[in-house]
C-alpha cells in the first residue's frame, strides 16, 4: 500500500460511524477561513483530499501547485503530515503579536465550528431516517427534530455557501453491534452511484410496471364485487421483485422461495412467478380447469389446492436467455398473514442441507419475504423466526425481508398501530 493509501485509510477511519442516513431535507456546506495551524488532513476534510488525489491523479496539473507537490511527496515515501509545505503568508501592516491573538481566536472559532459539524453530521446518520418523507400522500406528518437545526451547534446562515440536496434514501443500522457489518455496509452505501441506465433497461423496466398496473385495473374492472386484496398503490413492488431476482441470479442463486400475504398475491402470482393468467381467471369465474391436461401441454407442474385463490402458491422454473435458470416458488399461505415465515426459511433450510449443507449451497438459495406494514410491526411470528437465525443448523445465510407499507393495517391508521418511529419501511 502506498503512503496515500495509509493516508486514506487512516483518514476513513476517522470518520467510521454505525449510520448512513439520508434525509430528503436540504443541507447546506460549511464555509470556514482556513487557517495557519489547522491541518487539512482531520477526519472532516478526507473526502475533499480523496477526491483532489483522484483528480492529480488523472491530470497533475488540474490542481493547485502545493496539491502538486505535496502528492509527489507522498507518493515518495514522505510521511504525509509532514510532506506539505504552506506557502509564506504575507500581511503587510499586522505586527506579530495582533497576528498571534487573530490567530488565536481564529483557531478557537475553527475548533468550535469544526466540533459542531461533527455533532451535526453525527446527528444526521443516527436520528436523519427519522424526517425522512416516505409519505407520498403527505399524511404522515412528524415533528422536527431539534438536534437536526443547525443552531443547536452554533451556526447560522451566514455559515452557509452553497444547498447540497440529500436523496429520501435511508438506511438504519446503528443497533447493529457488530462493528465490522456496520463497516461494510457504511462503505457499500457511501460507494453507491446513481446507476444510469440503457434506454433499453428503462423501457424493459416499464414494460414490468405497466403489467403490474394493468393487470390489477383489469380485475378490479371486470371483478369489480370479488375480493382479490389487490396490490393498488404498490405496483412498484413487481419490477422491484423481479430486478431483484435478476440480480440475485447473476450472483449465482438458483432457487428463490418467496412467502407473503394476501395483499398482491395475485399479481406476484402472474407477473413474477408467471402462474397461467387464465387459471387465475377461472379461479375468479369458480370454474374447473383441468390442471393436469394443462401440466401434459405445456411441461410444467402448477398446482392446485383446492383453496381460495389468494391463498394459493405455486412454482416455476425460469430460463434467462443467457442460459442461466432460477426455481421460483411462492409458498401457499392461510389467513393468518403471516404463519409462512417459518416455512419459507425452514424450505430454504432443507434446499441447502440437500445441495450439500455448506457455504457454497447457502449462496445458491434465497429465502424472500414479504410483509404488511402493520403485520410486520404487529405479529410475533416476524420476530420469533428472525431469532431463528443465530442457531446451529437453522442459519439460511440471510433473508431479505420487503415491507411494504400501503398505510392501513386492517382498519388501523399507522399513526395508531405503532409508537416508535425508528422502524425501517422499504
Amino acid at each position: 500500500m502506498t503512503q496515500w493509501g495509509k493516508l486514506a485509510s487512516a483518514s476513513r477511519l476517522l470518520r467510521r460511524t454505525f449510520v448512513q442516513a439520508n434525509s430528503p431535507h436540504h443541507a447546506r456546506a460549511f464555509s470556514s477561513s482556513p487557517h495557519p495551524s489547522e491541518s487539512f488532513l482531520s477526519g472532516t476534510n478526507n473526502v475533499y483530499v480523496e477526491e483532489m488525489y483522484k483528480t492529480w491523479s488523472k491530470d497533475p496539473t488540474s490542481v493547485h501547485k502545493s496539491w502538486d507537490v505535496y502528492f509527489r511527496q507522498v507518493d515518495q515515501g514522505a510521511v504525509p503530515g509532514e510532506a506539505f509545505i504552506p506557502p509564506p503568508t504575507v500581511q503587510s501592516g499586522v505586527t506579530p503579536v495582533a497576528r498571534s491573538a487573530a490567530a488565536a481566536v481564529n483557531a478557537s472559532t475553527d475548533i468550535n465550528h469544526a466540533l459542531g459539524l461533527s455533532y451535526l453530521i453525527r446527528a444526521y446518520q443516527s436520528r436523519g431516517h427519522e424526517v425522512a418523507k416516505l409519505d407520498p400522500l403527505g399524511l404522515d406528518v412528524r415533528p422536527s427534530l431539534p438536534e437536526l437545526d443547525i443552531s443547536m451547534y452554533g451556526f447560522t446562515e451566514a455559515d452557509l455557501d452553497k444547498t447540497i440536496s440529500i436523496p429520501k434514501n435511508l438506511y438504519q443500522y446503528m443497533h447493529i453491534s457488530d462493528r465490522e457489518k456496520c463497516n461494510w455496509i457504511r462503505t457499500n452505501l457511501e460507494s453507491l452511484v446513481k446507476k444510469d441506465e440503457t434506454k433499453a433497461k428503462k423501457l424493459h423496466i416499464l414494460e414490468r410496471l405497466a403489467f403490474s398496473v394493468v393487470f390489477e385495473r383489469f380485475l378490479g374492472n371486470k371483478y369489480n364485487t370479488t375480493k382479490r386484496f389487490g396490490l393498488d398503490g404498490g405496483e412498484s413492488l413487481i419490477p422491484g421483485l423481479k430486478y431483484m431476482i435478476d440480480r440475485a441470479t447473476e450472483l449465482g442463486m438458483e432457487h428463490v422461495v418467496i412467502g407473503m400475504p394476501h395483499r398482491g398475491r395475485l399479481n406476484v402470482l402472474s407477473n413474477v412467478i408467471r402462474k397461467p393468467i387464465h387459471q387465475i381467471f377461472k379461479e375468479f369465474q369458480g370454474t374447473h380447469v383441468d390442471i393436469d391436461k394443462y401440466s401434459d401441454e405445456h411441461l410444467a407442474d402448477w398446482s392446485n389446492s383446492g383453496d381460495v385463490k389468494y391463498h394459493l402458491g405455486t412454482s416455476f422454473d425460469r430460463t434467462y436467455p443467457d442460459g442461466r435458470q432460477v426455481h421460483l416458488s411462492l409458498v401457499a399461505n392461510p389467513s393468518h398473514l403471516e404463519a409462512v415465515n417459518p416455512v419459507v426459511v425452514g424450505k430454504c433450510r432443507a434446499k441447502q442441507f440437500y445441495l450439500g449443507n455448506d457455504d457454497v449451497a447457502d449462496q445458491k438459495v434465497l429465502p424472500l419475504l414479504l410483509h404488511g406494514d402493520a403485520a410486520f410491526s404487529g405479529q410475533g411470528v416476524v420476530y420469533e423466526t428472525m431469532h431463528l437465525a443465530e442457531l446451529e443448523n437453522y442459519d439460511t445465510g440471510g433473508t431479505i425481508h420487503v415491507v411494504v407499507n400501503n398505510q392501513i393495517g386492517f382498519t388501523t391508521d399507522p399513526k395508531n398501530s405503532r409508537y416508535v418511529r425508528t422502524f425501517i419501511v422499504l
